[in-house]
């Protein structure tokens, strides 16, 4: 995407008739799917390894579905940082943002064991745990619906507005120009 700025031909794209929505989803989605297809990946390795999902097959889609989510708003983040800056290393600086995220959520202990007051806070607050949550009650719980519904709230919320921010990224990395 940077190198598209660069060499200007993400300018010569925004002349087409094509909304800047659709301009900015190509990335968004190839991001998405790399993301899928390491999930697989991960499930076809821990089906070997024994994996036994509570929720059966279905619960499998649910998680798959759910990284879809996180692709894309993971890959919305990214793409709107990249057009913000303009420059693959502040691009790349951006993501991890996301990191911390992963650290400050219920992803090594569940909610309930963790006794930091500052930590529960982080937590409660941070998308991840909902969408970790989600997933977790699938894999251990069976169908549980109150996690799956935040879990998917969740992703949807933060799915409209990374793509959201990418989208109105583009047009302010050209309008810059």
């Amino acid at each position: 995407m940077v190198k598209d700025l660069e060499n200007g031909y993400f300018s010569r794209l925004l002349l087409t008739p094509s909304s800047r929505l659709a301009i900015v989803l190509g990335p968004i989605i190839a991001g998405m799917l790399q993301l899928l297809i390491q999930t697989v990946l991960i499930l076809v390795v821990a089906y070997f390894l024994g994996l036994e999902v509570a929720a059966g097959f279905g619960g499998v889609i649910v998680v798959l579905l759910l990284t879809l989510g996180w692709g894309l708003a993971f890959a919305g983040y990214s793409v709107g940082v990249a057009l913000r800056t303009k420059n693959a290393q502040s691009a790349q600086a951006g993501t991890f943002v996301f990191f911390p995220l992963i650290f400050l959520s219920t992803t090594f202990v569940p909610y309930e064991l963790i006794e930091a007051g500052w930590l529960k806070v982080a937590a409660t607050i941070n998308p991840t745990t909902y969408l970790f949550e989600a997933m977790r009650s699938v894999f251990i719980d069976g169908w549980e619906a109150w996690p799956l519904i935040r879990g998917f709230l969740v992703i949807g919320l933060l799915c409209a507005i990374t793509i959201s921010f990418s989208a109105v990224s583009a047009s302010k990395a050209v309008s810059a120009d």
